[in-house]
């Protein structure tokens, strides 16, 4: 719900702190590290796949949690309702286990969650999206996937020597696309932002492109940042655009820090984490006091 008069997102009272998840996929696990270390922190996600997103919000919902059966599906191994859910809601018992043990955050969170069923990029309006291969749930992006992708994924691909992905063997999807800009424009302002992370399957260099000076309202930035398998024909500037325009330290290519912010890092106040980048605290003081001295200098 977005307030009357501001229409900034409506949070409750007591958050701490917001994080941004671009590319939440089925069970947003950047959100289940934020909220072990700070169950106050508000969530905002963002999922282009339908498929996923429909996985995701159905998992948030404490009655699915509570009585898994009487929500989810059961399917026949290779059925369509299979390809698109998953071979795991084959089996009930297994789904009953899986959301307790998987999405059991999301559920528990839920409202200190919000997630959006659109792809962030760098414009806004309609694009189309390649769903996963083996289903439809999995990885997705904006753009074609390589043949390297494609071998990997898809075992009727072995004998293909494709250089990319038809659009056959990965089936599209159109969804709305929205900036960075856009979605952040939907955060109050009065709660402090602390960590955008993105993994946009190969767009994530536009996401940053899609955003506005709002970006540095953010203590960390940790982003993906890979094309190798997909099909991007040019990569905007993300590290330049990070840097120069919106004022944070490269600590490497996937994890960006505000200087403006050392006083909370020294304090040990950020979350700065995602699900598969982990710094520790001496390390980013490192770096801090390594600008301090080149300023100096």
């Amino acid at each position: 719900q977005l307030h009357s008069s501001t229409h900034k997102l409506l949070i409750p009272d007591g958050v701490s702190r917001i994080c941004v998840d671009v590319g939440t996929n089925v069970n947003t696990p950047s959100a289940l590290e934020w909220w072990r270390q700070d169950n106050r922190t508000f969530v905002v996600g963002a999922e282009g796949n339908p498929f996923a997103f429909s996985q995701l919000a159905m998992n948030s919902n404490p009655h699915v949690y509570n009585a898994p059966q009487n929500y989810w599906p059961s399917f026949k191994k290779g059925s369509v309702g299979a390809k698109l859910f998953g071979e795991a809601t084959c089996d009930q018992s297994a789904v009953r286990s899986c959301i307790r043990r998987t999405w059991a955050h999301t559920a528990h969170h839920a409202t200190h969650f919000v997630a959006f069923n659109v792809a962030v990029a760098h414009f806004d309006g309609l694009a189309e999206f390649r769903l996963g291969l083996e289903n439809h749930s999995e990885t997705s992006s904006l753009f074609d996937f390589k043949g390297s992708y494609l071998k990997k994924k898809s075992k009727a691909s072995r004998k293909s020597g494709a250089t990319h992905i038809p659009k056959s063997l990965a089936p599209t999807v159109e969804v709305p696309v929205i900036t960075l800009a856009s979605l952040l424009a939907l955060l109050p302002q009065d709660v402090p932002w602390d960590t955008l992370k993105i993994d946009a399957q190969g767009a994530d260099a536009l996401v940053i492109a899609g955003g506005d000076s709002t970006i540095a309202r953010f203590a960390c930035v940790i982003g993906e940042f890979d094309t190798g398998e997909y099909r991007v024909s040019s990569i905007p500037p993300y590290r330049s655009l990070l840097v120069e325009e919106h004022g944070f330290i490269m600590m490497d290519q996937h994890v960006f820090i505000n200087p403006r912010f050392e006083a909370q890092f020294r304090a040990n106040d950020l979350l700065c984490t995602a699900a598969d980048e982990h710094r520790k605290r001496e390390q980013i003081l490192e770096l801090l006091d390594e600008y301090a001295r080149r300023r100096k200098r």
